[in-house]
């Protein structure tokens, strides 16, 4: 109570509050479909919100996956309009440093006011934060459950969980993922219950529902009916205190919990017999995956590894933290392990309850990491910490503790909200610093600002419906002289004379004869940056374009072509001054041997 006789604001809920705030921030400013397997995820439930069945698999990429996630959003979303969404391919995307990382092109459809099937993606990226934050309140309750007079352990595997940018950026994304990790978090805290006593009927029964759903939500969560065992096992041992009466309690227990389970999901397991001829549906998985090929190596474990490491905290595709970073973070990982060597040294007197409850979350980590490895062992592309989010309320533990175990007893309370705040500031800056700059448009110059050595032209593009006007204002060549198998590089600096409605996409050929090109790349003038319906009227904008010379190209002078057209159609605008009516030959390549 403070002075005047008001409470304060739980530590809880103020994480939960600053959770849901950042990772709608990070739902804002990643575009849609940038997230892992997101455009995939979301075309499920557009499919069931138009088609009014679940689809199948030659009909959407996703449809191995059980269908919680995508029936609850399509319920969330039956309202929306999905009509009109088209995904466009980035021709430009590269990992190469200082090129575009988005997988895809974004236009003026997504913009703010949102609406239509932007709008309805967005409403279901909240779902997944809605998600996250039953995640956190689970992770939070579990860390009370474990240490019932330690609440700031509790807090902080709470604060490390909302607050770590990796976490923030998954549950910003259309991604079942999300529900799987809440449904998993709920099913250890309740599980955690239990074994300090809480067995209850209809917990036990809701241990089985849960876990039903969680197996509809995705499969890995079926792997939490280790730890489920492992807390009925103990309860029923303290409750009946004998082998006998022990063996009579656990059979009840889980035959109810298996009955409820199987009840709930049964009927999509005998879908996947009947459909691929297994339950889990690993057949067709098999068929979907590239696979690996040979065994799991020394290297191959530490790119497992370093994979799993450096995503947690965040990296995908072009998202990465600095080297010095992830050191730091590697750093703190080791401090928290010291924590428990300390914790063993020291030999201070942890309940049975406790240790039944680390037992169980070990168990968890255990089965987690099992399945993981026999799923590397077959297919490629493992090393996501998604996939080992079933076990992250026991890596929140593992952390949260281990970092207090540094601190005395009368001060944690004031560690644990330092280090809060240290990951929610991490957080935030991880979502100005790295998140934003990565998807940010492409920054205009000024005519004064144009290089030294730039070509000035002064070419009108002009056409289209309803007609638009774009003026390539000059290009600067890297190399005039290249060999097969190397890039071209060119720089273009656009203007867009007016507001463009529409969607224009340039082609860029290389030919000694137009109509048969040795190399074309299609896509955005802006080098994959922006789409021409965002760019601002009557500025110059930069984009650097890189096309790859053949192998096979024979020596010899090259036209470079460039050409303006609207998305999905061949309706050239006309350039001028031109000697084409439909492309611009911008300069001469020559391929040397």
């Amino acid at each position: 109570m403070t002075a005047q006789g008001q409470r304060r604001p739980s530590p809880i809920l103020l994480i939960l509050l600053a959770f849901f705030v950042l990772a709608a921030a990070y739902s804002v400013v990643v575009p849609l479909g940038e997230g892992p397997d997101e455009a995939p995820h979301f075309t499920v439930i557009r499919y069931i919100v138009q088609h009014r069945h679940l689809p199948s698999t030659a009909e959407e990429h996703e449809a191995f996956q059980p269908p919680l996630y995508y029936l609850l959003g399509a319920g969330l979303t039956s309202w929306a309009d999905y009509t009109g969404y088209t995904i466009k391919a980035n021709a430009d995307y590269s990992l190469e440093p200082g090129r575009p990382h988005n997988l895809l092109l974004h236009t003026s459809e997504e913009s703010w006011p949102y609406r239509g099937w932007a709008l309805a993606w967005h409403v279901l990226r909240l779902f997944s934060v809605l998600c996250g934050v039953l995640t956190v309140w689970a992770v939070y309750a579990l860390g009370r459950e474990a240490f019932p007079a330690q609440p700031a352990a509790a807090l902080l595997m709470a604060g490390i969980t909302a607050f770590s940018p990796g976490f923030l950026f998954l549950s910003a994304m259309v991604n079942n993922d999300n529900l799987a990790t809440a449904i998993s978090a709920c099913l250890l805290w309740q599980s955690a219950r239990v074994i300090r006593g809480r067995h209850e009927g209809w917990r036990i029964a809701g241990l089985g529902i849960g876990l039903g759903l969680g197996v509809l939500s995705k499969a890995n969560v079926g792997l939490t009916a280790v730890p489920i065992g492992a807390a009925l096992a103990y309860a029923a041992w303290r409750r009946e205190g004998s082998l006998s009466g022990t063996l009579k309690r656990v059979l009840g227990w889980g035959v109810m919990t298996a009955g409820l389970a199987l009840a709930v999901c049964g009927w999509w397991l005998w879908h996947n017999y009947q459909t691929h001829g297994d339950p889990t549906g690993w057949s067709f998985i098999l068929q979907t995956n590239a696979l690996r090929e040979g065994p799991l190596t020394p290297a191959v474990l530490w790119w497992l590894a370093k994979g799993l490491f450096t995503s947690f905290w965040m990296r995908w595709q072009g998202l990465a933290l600095p080297g010095w970073l992830y050191a730091l973070l590697l750093a703190l990982c080791l401090t928290a392990a010291a924590g428990w060597v300390r914790l063993a040294v020291r030999r201070q007197y942890i309940p049975p309850e406790t240790w039944a409850i680390l037992l169980m979350l070990a168990l968890q980590c255990l089965a987690v990491l099992a399945a993981l490895l026999q799923w590397t062992a077959t297919v490629l592309g493992t090393d996501q910490a998604r996939l080992v989010y079933p076990a992250l309320p026991a890596i929140a533990l593992f952390l949260a503790k281990g970092l207090l175990a540094w601190v005395p007893a009368r001060r944690q309370d004031i560690a644990a909200g330092a280090l809060v705040t240290a990951f929610a500031i991490f957080g935030l800056a991880a979502l100005i610093a790295v998140v934003a700059p990565v998807f940010a448009p492409p920054a205009p110059i000024s005519a004064e600002e144009l290089p030294a050595d730039a070509v000035r032209q002064s070419v009108m593009f002009q056409g289209g419906e309803p007609p638009v006007t774009i003026e390539l204002v000059a290009y600067r060549l890297r190399r005039p002289a290249v060999r097969a198998g190397d890039w071209v590089v060119v720089e273009l600096f656009w203007r867009a004379r007016g507001k463009i409605a529409s969607d224009i996409w340039l082609s860029m050929s290389l030919a000694q004869d137009v109509n048969h090109p040795l190399v074309v790349k299609d896509g955005s003038p802006s080098a994959g940056r922006d789409t021409t319906d965002r760019w601002p009227a009557n500025v110059i904008l930069p984009a650097e374009h890189w096309l790859r010379v053949p192998e096979h190209a024979a020596p010899g002078e090259y036209t470079l072509w460039l050409g303006l057209h609207p998305f999905g159609s061949w309706d050239w605008l006309t350039p001028a001054p031109s000697p084409d009516p439909y492309r611009l030959p911008l300069t001469t390549i020559r391929v040397a041997q």
